[in-house]
């Protein structure tokens, strides 16, 4: 959907690129709005920060339309070298010892890689298979040196910016990532990976068609937490017959991380739509009773809307409610139960 989005999307969305873990999800670069709603226009002023009671455009960050539209945003802006980007590619004998080394890496204090990704077995052997890189000389010295199909884990980092700063955390990245009993695969994987990261999600809805439920999930997990989700979605994937699910990280943070799950599994024929829902509901379930969040960035909207509550609590979704009903107290801004507002 990259290609169709909008500032407006991605600022009501509380969107993430895929390069966030060094230049923030968009709520980090919002400076400034200005929206449109039934009770009037609200402007604010573009101050780097200020100390003014409640910052208000924050309001509409998150909102998915529910309070108005957004008509100007203004964002923090950043110079962009592309020649002066450092990459790496990292592999990694279990998804337990490449987490530990990426949460290592991103409380270190040495700056931050932009691009920071991990392949869970699943999704490391699914990209394995489909490169053609099962059974090459390669491939069997990797599993002679302990990295087993099942087991091992693709880590991929970019580092963007000025020249001197991007060599100096990438050197840092390496040492840890080395310390973390990971292996230096070199730049090509994360080169191929970048070409052809968005020709994934063109196949959901054909797949759809042919009755192969085909779908995403993600979250937002601290570190204590982050395993227990991994495993118990796993597990619940597991309990459904000729189904799989495949999870990556690709936003970090000093506290946690999110986990992006795709799962893919027959429908029932004739019943389509009940065993979807029903599969999904029960995987949002799995996610939130282990720690996980609703979202990290892909929003609530209806689907989720159901979950908000018992989520953030009867206090916080009155004041949502209420905001609501002062800006739009006709109900008539993306009605229908999004946010579950």
């Amino acid at each position: 959907s990259f290609e169709y989005s909008t500032v407006g999307g991605w600022v009501s969305a509380r969107g993430a690129g895929q390069a966030s873990t060094g230049y923030g999800k968009i709520e980090d670069m919002l400076v400034s709005v200005r929206a449109v709603t039934p009770a009037g226009v609200i402007a604010t002023g573009d101050f780097p920060r200020t100390a003014q009671g409640w910052d208000i455009f924050r309001l509409f960050a998150g909102a998915e339309g529910t309070l108005g539209v957004i008509t100007e945003a203004t964002l923090h802006i950043f110079n962009y070298a592309p020649e002066n980007t450092a990459s790496a590619g990292f592999i990694f004998r279990s998804f337990e010892a490449a987490v530990e080394a990426m949460r290592t890496i991103i409380q270190a204090e040495c700056g931050k890689p932009h691009l920071f990704r991990i392949s869970d077995p699943d999704e490391t052997d699914i990209a394995f298979r489909t490169s053609g890189f099962d059974g090459t000389l390669a491939d069997r010295v990797l599993q002679m040196l302990g990295f087993k199909t099942g087991s091992r884990c693709l880590m991929f980092v970019t580092v963007e910016g000025e020249k001197e700063y991007t060599r100096f955390v990438a050197r840092k990245i390496k040492r840890k990532a080395r310390a973390g009993k990971g292996m230096y695969i070199g730049t090509t994987p994360v080169r191929k990976w970048l070409e052809q990261r968005y020709s994934s999600a063109y196949l959901r809805d054909p797949m759809m068609d042919l009755g192969i439920m085909t779908d995403t999930l993600e979250t937002a997990v601290t570190w204590e937490n982050l395993l227990n989700v991994w495993k118990a979605a796993h597990d619940y994937v597991a309990r459904r017959a000729k189904a799989f699910m495949m999870i990556h990280i690709s936003h970090v943070y000093e506290n946690g991380a999110n986990l992006y799950f795709t799962f893919l599994s027959p429908m029932e024929k004739g019943n389509e739509r009940h065993d979807f829902t029903t599969f999904h509901r029960g995987l949002v379930e799995t996610i939130l009773k282990h720690g996980g969040s609703i979202s990290h960035h892909h929003g609530v909207g209806r689907v989720l809307a159901p979950w908000m509550e018992g989520h953030l609590g009867r206090s916080s979704m009155e004041l949502l409610r209420a905001v609501k009903k002062h800006l739009d107290p006709n109900n008539i801004m993306n009605p229908g139960g999004t946010l579950g507002l």
